[in-house]
């Protein structure tokens, strides 16, 4: 066995073939771990980042809604809670944990507290009352 590896080697070597060594290959190696231990922590901060813009978005759009239902006065749409006399619009689950402040339009604009924080897997509720009063909460 040792003889065919050898013969092998001369074989490539009379070619001007010329392999890789242990050194060269585990110096490669280490490159790339540390390219993925870089690239994994930036990938999960956007990951983050996107997440927050589309509960941002959903909670927008809910507010949006309620407030056009709201101002037309519409008793009859499926967001009209008669029990509270109020338009209600649930967001999705949220899919990330974020606080306000990042965002510095959402909290006044939404009438909520600025350091107001959303944790995962809870949904945003949109109420608006006929005289305009709006609130912004959070439920597990």
């Amino acid at each position: 066995m040792l003889e065919t590896l050898r013969e092998r080697k001369a074989a490539l070597e009379a070619q001007g073939k010329k392999g890789f060594t242990l050194m060269e290959m585990l110096i490669v190696i280490a490159i790339i771990a540390i390219l993925i231990a870089i690239a994994i922590p930036v990938m999960a901060d956007q990951l983050e980042r996107a997440n927050e813009t589309t509960d941002l978005a959903n909670i927008r759009a809910a507010y949006a809604t309620a407030t056009s239902e709201a101002a037309m006065g519409s008793t009859s749409s499926e967001h009209y809670n008669p029990t509270e006399n109020a338009w209600i619009v649930e967001t999705e689950p949220m899919k990330s944990t974020q606080k306000f402040e990042k965002v510095t339009d959402i909290p006044g604009y939404l009438g909520i507290a600025s350091d107001a924080t959303v944790i995962t897997g809870n949904t945003a509720k949109v109420k608006v009352t006929s005289d305009g009063t709006s609130t912004v909460t959070f439920s597990i």
